[in-house]
């Protein structure tokens, strides 16, 4: 389903269940949901699942990101998890998807979060501190 915010059309597919894993992709072209499938066919049934495809990638429409940044990417990205209400989540993310699941996590004030899983992330100390 495409998701208007304020980055343009996101594209999202959700399955609901009693714990949802919000699955954050790294930087590249492929959708969210084909990248994160080996783990999201494991998933026990009691799970749900939330993929978002970054702007301009997957299934997302094209749009010009002049003038935007990580801010309103995170902000966008709170838009869907409200639209699907989102209650129990647990975020997973790879490499880039690090930087946008701290911020989520601090949006959401950490509330409900059940776990924190990140596979090789990239997070602002990476980028910018001490490896």
């Amino acid at each position: 389903m495409l998701i208007n915010s304020k980055v343009g059309h996101l594209y999202t597919r959700y399955n609901s269940g009693d714990t949802i894993v919000i699955f954050l992709s790294g930087y590249g072209d492929f959708p969210s949901y084909e990248n994160f499938l080996p783990l999201i066919s494991r998933l026990d049934s009691s799970f749900g699942y939330l993929t978002i495809d970054y702007p301009n990638s997957g299934e997302s429409s094209t749009r010009n990101q002049v003038g935007l940044g990580l801010s309103d990417l995170v902000e966008s990205f709170m838009t869907i998890v409200n639209f699907y209400n989102v209650k129990d989540y647990i975020i997973c993310a790879h490499s880039m998807g690090g930087v946008i699941a701290s911020r989520l996590v601090d949006q959401l004030d950490g509330k409900n979060c059940k776990g924190f899983l990140l596979i090789e992330p990239t997070t602002f100390s990476v980028l910018f501190g001490d490896l």
